[in-house]
């Protein structure tokens, strides 16, 4: 497939519904275009797919956790988009997910602590023991309508090309553009945000305090994790910067909408 096909068969998928619509679609194409310059084109596919490439991929990425497994998360087409990136051998090189969560009538700190972040029925779903604590600063005000995102994965050998920022970046466009969430959020290791990937993968404001006891994923040990979080207006922004970057004849109004 040539990179102007892929192009078009991704910007195919986008429909634009919400937010500034000028900037998203200046946006989508560069994105589209970026990877494309890198030699990976990108499409979304579903849950399930997801799920198949995570398995073939253990031995450099961890399994999927249960917020983005077909088994537990209650996913579907409505609330969940995954976006892969192949390359020019069709072999998947890059995935990011994100998934729509209606907290109107609650907060992240409820639901984590209470597990139905982590599980559509935690009382038969839930490992013995498992527990989480959350004294993250502002989780309790972490409500509306969300996006999360999450299962994001980079083969090692592309690793130094950019490509993960960029897709996580389009996952959090789409789901402002398609569900009209307020902000994106992520759970992120102590990791990534000491090598300040956090921020770099969009998420400027990220608060340690977040503590998974008997957890799949570590069963043997307290996993201390961080909540990242960037609102749509900051979103935005990043979405106009990327823009400037990647296409700077970009019109007079694409930058005065990008605030509408």
């Amino acid at each position: 497939m040539s990179n102007q096909i892929a192009v078009d068969h991704f910007l195919n998928q986008v429909e634009v519904n919400h937010g500034p619509q000028a900037l998203l679609a200046r946006y989508f194409l560069a994105a589209a275009n970026g990877v494309a310059e890198k030699g990976v084109s990108i499409r979304f596919t579903t849950c399930e797919e997801l799920l198949e490439i995570n398995e073939r991929n253990l031995e450099n990425w961890f399994p999927l956790t249960t917020s983005f497994h077909p088994k537990y998360g209650n996913l579907n087409d409505d609330n969940c988009a995954v976006i892969i990136g192949e390359n020019s051998a069709g072999d998947v090189v890059v995935t990011q997910a994100v998934k729509l969560v209606d907290w109107t009538t609650t907060n992240f700190k409820l639901e984590a602590e209470s597990l139905r972040f982590f599980y559509t029925d935690p009382n038969e779903q839930k490992a013995p023991g498992e527990q989480c604590f959350v004294s993250a600063t502002g989780a309790d005000t972490l409500a509306g309508l969300l996006g999360q995102t999450g299962a994001a994965w980079l083969r090692p050998d592309y690793r130094r090309a950019g490509v993960l920022e960029i897709v996580n970046k389009t996952a959090r466009a789409f789901a402002y553009t398609n569900w009209n969430v307020r902000e994106t959020f992520s759970i992120l290791t102590p990791a990534i945000t000491k090598r300040d990937s956090g921020r770099r993968f969009g998420y400027h404001n990220v608060q340690p305090g977040v503590t998974m006891r008997n957890s799949p994923t570590s069963p043997d040990k307290d996993l201390d994790l961080c909540l990242g979080r960037i609102s749509r207006e900051e979103l935005t922004d990043e979405l106009f910067e990327f823009i400037m970057e990647t296409l700077p004849q970009v019109d007079v109004a694409v930058r005065d909408r990008r605030a509408e």
